[in-house]
C-alpha cells in the first residue's frame, strides 16, 4: 500500500472515491471509501450519505495525523 505521512494543515486535500449504494436491508444509503480502511458511514438520501461520506473522510484524516498513522493516497486500493 502507498501512503504518505501528512503534517499540519490539510491543505489541497486529495480526493478519495466515495462508494455509494443502496441497501435494501439497511433502507439507506451506505458509504465506504476504499483507499481508508474502517471509512464508512451511511445516509438516510444520497445526498446525505455524500455529505456524511466527506465528514467521514475528514474525520479519518485527522484521526490517522494525530496518531502519526501512515495516509493512503487516493487510488492506492485500486492498484493493489
Amino acid at each position: 500500500m502507498q501512503t504518505q505521512q501528512i503534517e499540519g494543515a490539510w491543505e489541497g486535500r486529495p480526493h478519495y472515491r466515495m462508494e455509494i449504494a443502496w441497501s435494501d436491508e439497511d433502507d439507506a444509503y451506505l458509504v465506504t471509501v476504499p483507499d481508508l480502511p474502517g471509512c464508512m458511514t451511511h445516509g438516510a438520501t444520497y445526498a446525505e450519505a455524500a455529505a456524511r461520506g466527506a465528514n467521514a473522510i475528514a474525520v479519518w484524516l485527522a484521526a490517522a495525523r494525530h496518531w502519526h498513522d501512515p495516509i493512503p493516497l487516493p487510488g492506492s486500493a485500486e492498484r493493489g
